[in-house]
């Protein structure tokens, strides 16, 4: 957390893609509410904030220039254009350009560094407090590649990263509690693509509230712009007949245009609606205040992101001759690190009982478990191991084996093994 004292003031979030990316940035000067982050703009006054993903250099030359500069340097046969910055990158092959190759990640961190001086334009380098990139998907691979660009930039602000769905968390969070109180509908449409949505939910029944997203794809609209309304208004329709929304956002150069008729007034007659195309970015840069000087209330939400276990994992157990809950798993941690073993001695039935409860609002669930052909012993000499294993989010691999009780009983070696699925 950085000091309110300081004069670094800027926030910055960094929406990173492979075809454009866009730059936010909140000036936090610690007095008064909260207040809208501002999108830099590639000319001043307008909403033209998408920044191509390319670089280009001059033949025979070490100039490189980034973005629309590139795309117009290609254009006019002045320089070799290198896209696909964050998929080369991702892939790791070396990137010829005329008769040197240059490492990808060394690539995306000059244009990273080009899109930078650029924002210095409206935000001082030395002002800024942090920097946040978001992408679609937070990958290991994704953060291994950022941390390179960290090293190459030699950055003195603090370094972050979060998803999509983080950064769409985080810029509801920091709306109107209106706009957000039960659920918010995200659909995203760039030209020619599949229609994606989220449904951003907040479960109010646990403190913290717990919010998650669930998500679904549409396959592309038609061209013909009655079609392209009429298919779409179908998307919201099904949306609005799962689940009640206080908002809906609208978001994506698919969008633009004058298409969409029947379309708004169907969302106009069941929520608040908004369009624009800056979300990410603008949630980049609450994200990183969030993270670094957290405003008053956001404590009292927790963000199921799609990589967290969403169910409280326990079983029943006895307690000095009571039945009491003893919890295996908890849920909010990274499903991929959930690793977990532990012995039990059984009382008279050859049979666990696992209970899921789910922070996402769904009942509570028991799962009896029989361990079919384990012999009979009595007096609490019967000794089992749990092991506990995520395969995804949403299923957990149980393997369970019979431990025997010293010379007494010998192991018999049996093992049983039932896969579960914690959220329907």
């Amino acid at each position: 957390m950085f000091s309110k004292n300081t004069t670094k003031k800027y926030l910055v979030g960094f929406d990173l893609r492979d075809d454009y990316c866009q730059i936010s940035y909140y000036y936090d000067d610690a007095h008064g509410a909260p207040k809208e982050p501002e999108t830099f703009a590639l000319v001043e006054g307008t909403e033209e904030y998408n920044i191509p993903t390319v670089l280009s250099k001059r033949p025979g030359t070490n100039q490189w220039v980034c973005g629309q500069e590139a795309v117009r340097f290609a254009q006019s046969g002045e320089g070799i254009l290198i896209n696909h910055l964050v998929n080369q990158a991702l892939d790791g092959r070396p990137v010829q350009v005329e008769e040197m190759e240059y490492a990808p990640a060394a690539l995306l961190a000059l244009f990273i560094n080009r899109c930078l001086l650029m924002l210095g334009s409206v935000v001082p380098a030395d002002q800024i407090a942090a920097l946040l990139f978001t992408c679609e998907e937070m990958s290991p691979d994704m953060i291994a590649i950022l941390e390179i660009v960290r090293e190459r930039l030699r950055l003195s602000c603090e370094f972050l990263y979060e998803s999509h769905a983080d950064s769409f968390f985080h810029y509801m969070l920091m709306q109107d509690p209106e706009l957000r109180e039960k659920a918010v509908l995200l659909c995203e449409l760039d030209e020619g693509r599949s229609v994606h949505v989220s449904r951003l939910i907040f479960n109010t029944r646990t403190t913290p509230v717990v919010a998650y997203r669930e998500e679904q794809t549409y396959p592309p609209l038609p061209m013909d712009d009655p079609a392209k309304d009429a298919a779409f208004n179908a998307i919201l329709e099904e949306q609005f007949a799962m689940r009640f929304y206080n908002s809906a956002f609208l978001l994506g150069e698919g969008f633009n245009g004058n298409w969409l008729n029947r379309s708004i007034r169907t969302i106009c007659q069941k929520c608040r609606a908004f369009q624009g195309n800056n979300l990410f970015s603008k949630g980049a840069a609450f994200g990183a205040l969030i993270r670094t000087n957290p405003p008053k209330g956001v404590d009292k939400f927790f963000f199921l992101a799609d990589d967290k276990l969403k169910s409280n994992i326990g079983i029943y157990v006895i307690s000095y001759g009571e039945e009491i809950y003893f919890p295996l798993v908890d849920a909010g941690g990274n499903w991929y690190d959930v690793h977990r073993s532990e012995e039990l001695i059984l009382e008279e039935e050859n049979e666990i009982r696992l209970l899921l409860t789910p922070l996402t609002g769904e009942e509570k669930r028991e799962f009896p478990i029989r361990l079919d052909e384990l012999p009979r012993r009595e007096g609490r000499t019967t000794r089992i191991r749990l092991n506990f294993e995520m395969l995804s989010a949403r299923k957990v691999r149980i393997t369970i084996e019979d431990l025997g009780f010293g010379e007494i009983f010998p192991s018999t070696g049996l093992t049983w093994e039932q896969q579960i699925t914690l959220t329907q």
